[in-house]
Formats: C-alpha cells, sequence, structure tokens
C-alpha cells in the first residue's frame, strides 16, 4: 500500500489489469474509495487499533472533502487515534471492547479522526474526492474478515491509476501546452521521433559503443523547461555526473541506449517519458521537457 512518507511518483502510466474493478465498483474512483478503505485498516491494525466505525470514517471523509468544520482537526487526529488505541490494550481478552457509552464515544472519534486523517494522506498524492460509502463498505468488509474485493496489490495499483488520472486532469494546461510544443517540434527536419514519442536532435554524433540496460554512464548535461528556462545543469555543478541506464527517466533510458560515447544529443521529452502528470521537486506536472546530454563514456568498472 501507498508508503507513510514518501510521494509516490512515476512517469509511467499504471497498467490496467484485466479486471480492476468487480461489478460492486462501478469505476476507478471506486476501486481507489475501496483501496482508500483496506489502507485505513491496514495501517491502524498494524498498531494494534481496530473495530472502527466505519459510518463515523465515511462522515469524516465527507466533511473533510466539503471543507466543513471538522469535528476533529488533523492536528488533533493522531491524539484521539492513540487515546483509543490505550483502551483498546487494556480491553477484554478475543479484542472485545467494553461497551461503556464513553467507550464507544471514543470509538467514534477515533474513527471520525481516522477518516480526517485519511483524507489528508491521500490529498498528499493528489488523491482527492474518494466514495464514502465504498471506503465504508472496504472496512466493514475487512473488519468482519470477508474476502475483500481487492487483492492490496492491485488495490495499491487502481489507486495509482487514479492518481495518474487526476493529476492529467489538474495539469491539463501543462499537458496541453507540452502536446502543441512537441507538435509543432517534430516538423523540423533535424527532428526525429521514436515510437514512444520521444523527439531528440543529434548535434554531435560519437564513435564509441552504445549503452546496455546494465551499464552505468557519465554525462554532463543541461535540463530547461520548452520556454526555455532552465533548471538543471551539471556543468554549474562542478562537473559530470554517473548513474545507471535504468536509474533515469524514461525518455533518457530510451535515448542513452542509441547513443554512442561521444554523442551530444538534444532531446525533447513528453511528460509521459519524463515525470508524468505529478509535480516533481520543482517540476510543474506535465512538463514536456528540453535535455541536451552529452554522453562521455561507460564507467562500469
Amino acid at each position: 500500500m501507498f508508503s507513510q512518507t514518501k510521494k509516490t511518483v512515476s512517469s509511467q502510466k499504471p497498467a490496467a489489469a484485466k479486471t480492476v474493478a468487480p461489478k460492486l465498483l462501478k469505476d476507478l474512483r471506486d476501486s481507489a474509495s475501496y483501496t482508500a478503505g483496506i489502507h485505513i485498516v491496514n495501517r491502524y491494525r498494524s498498531q494494534n487499533i481496530y473495530n472502527f466505525n466505519s459510518l463515523m470514517v465515511s462522515k469524516a471523509v465527507n466533511d473533510a472533502q466539503a471543507s466543513k468544520p471538522l469535528w476533529v482537526s488533523n492536528q488533533d487526529a493522531d491524539r484521539v487515534v492513540l487515546a483509543y488505541q490505550s483502551v483498546l490494550m487494556n480491553s477484554k481478552p478475543g479484542g472485545k471492547i467494553d461497551p461503556d457509552p464513553a467507550t464507544k464515544a471514543l470509538c467514534d472519534s477515533a474513527s471520525y479522526a481516522a477518516g480526517v486523517y485519511l483524507v489528508s494522506f491521500f490529498r498528499d498524492f493528489d488523491i482527492v474526492n474518494f466514495n464514502s460509502t465504498i471506503i465504508s463498505k472496504a472496512i466493514d468488509d475487512l473488519q468482519s474478515n470477508k474476502k475483500p474485493l481487492l487483492r492490496d496489490s492491485l488495490a495499491n495499483m487502481v489507486a495509482m491509476r487514479y492518481q495518474y488520472k487526476l493529476q492529467e486532469v489538474k495539469n491539463k494546461p501543462n499537458i496541453d501546452a507540452g502536446k502543441k510544443f512537441l507538435a509543432e517540434n517534430k516538423k523540423r527536419p533535424t527532428v526525429k521521433v521514436t515510437k514512444s514519442g520521444l523527439q531528440y536532435e543529434i548535434i554531435a554524433e560519437g564513435k564509441g559503443p552504445k549503452p546496455t540496460l546494465k551499464d552505468k554512464v557519465s554525462c554532463h548535461y543541461t535540463g530547461a523547461y520548452i520556454d526555455g528556462t532552465e533548471f538543471n545543469n551539471s556543468y554549474k555543478m562542478g562537473g559530470p555526473i554517473s548513474f545507471d541506464v535504468t536509474g533515469v527517466i524514461k525518455g533518457w533510458t530510451e535515448a542513452l541506449q542509441m547513443m554512442p560515447v561521444g554523442s551530444k544529443w538534444k532531446l525533447y521529452v513528453p511528460y509521459t517519458l519524463g515525470y508524468g502528470p505529478g509535480q516533481y521537486q520543482a517540476i510543474p506536472g506535465g512538463s514536456a521537457l528540453v535535455f541536451e546530454i552529452d554522453l562521455l563514456g561507460i564507467v562500469n568498472k
């Protein structure tokens, strides 16, 4: 499931599974919502926190997504859940919770806090607009030990697909600008285009060997946006950089395997072969990028 600390960044569109959503899950949004419910149960179960009131989780999700005043603030959410954890640690054998009204109220508060956490957590991944009813169902399914509608591995994949789709919508202006630029750029006679959509110009042709996917290479490079604004330059960073051919964006990996050592190429990289539709560090989501790469050598030894 999604990491607790690191925002997912992928330049590759997640592949569609043969069966992404069972019939009860009507679309990608429902599947991602079910994934969010699985995430809640798994996250807190690892801390021995269980028996959430799924309807309270659902209410918190609806309130947070509608920007309504929250019963439990995002800052207090962890504290409330930890108070509930303390009660559970002192509960009766077999996981039965004391039916005392105060305990039930604490369970409801912790459930609401878990929903607040869920919205805040996934918002950091640009994942929004959950179906709270489906989240509630996922929580109930797992807490009653029913067979979940999605396996963990499939759930993670559909969440990433939903993330990718939402990021494409969010950053459509950048994507459209990049497509327009690349459509005009490929008309120039010196520009070549590969099947993947990568565009390149040969500034200087080397005579050395071509790197493979197993190689590590040394390069000088510059990186710029389509308006010419430079965002990176190895010449200004004190020297060339070395990296695995598979350790860079897809556009670079593809180009490096075609470049003889000693070559200098200019790449025009669509967002699908770059950093994807989401923001990566200071690079806006959906950006087409322009690189000049000077392949200095293969440095495996």
